[in-house]
């Protein structure tokens, strides 16, 4: 799922991957017009924005990722560093009460969601990024005390 909503980026990952994540972030251009006008250029700015770390100030909120998805295999059995990355909504309102009904429609993306598909291509560009540079880096740089 690349959107739940168009009010800011949510990214789960494991540890390894948060500055890497971070980094990809800054180069993605904001989709938001109003965000844009607020001067923040990049998803990354208006992630740390919308979405701040209550525990590392100026940053944004990186959740590590858990069992609850596909990539539980990968994780937990094989040790694969994995990521989950999406636009979502506002915490002050409802999720996505039409997932994984009859309702989810490309309808539903393309009129309501996200007319345009701008907030989808914003994710599939971050998604494009990080490709490139993890398959791409001579030397992948982590902290290991992320």
């Amino acid at each position: 799922m690349a959107i739940e909503g168009n009010y800011t980026l949510r990214t789960k990952s494991t540890p390894l991957l948060t500055d890497v994540v971070f980094e990809s972030a800054k180069k993605i251009a904001n989709p938001d017009p109003l965000e844009l006008e607020a001067g923040r250029k990049s998803v990354y700015d208006t992630w740390v924005v919308r979405r701040p770390d209550p525990n590392e100030p100026g940053l944004p909120l990186m959740q590590f990722i858990g069992s609850g998805s596909d990539y539980k295999g990968f994780q937990h059995n094989i040790g694969i560093p994995c990521m989950d990355t999406r636009y979502t909504h506002d915490n002050s309102t409802i999720g996505e009460p039409q997932y994984h009904t009859l309702y989810e429609t490309f309808a539903l993306a393309s009129e309501i969601y996200d007319k345009g598909f701008h907030y989808h291509t914003a994710v599939a560009a971050m998604w494009g990024d990080l490709a490139v540079v993890l398959s791409e880096s001579k030397v992948f740089k982590h902290l290991c005390n992320s």
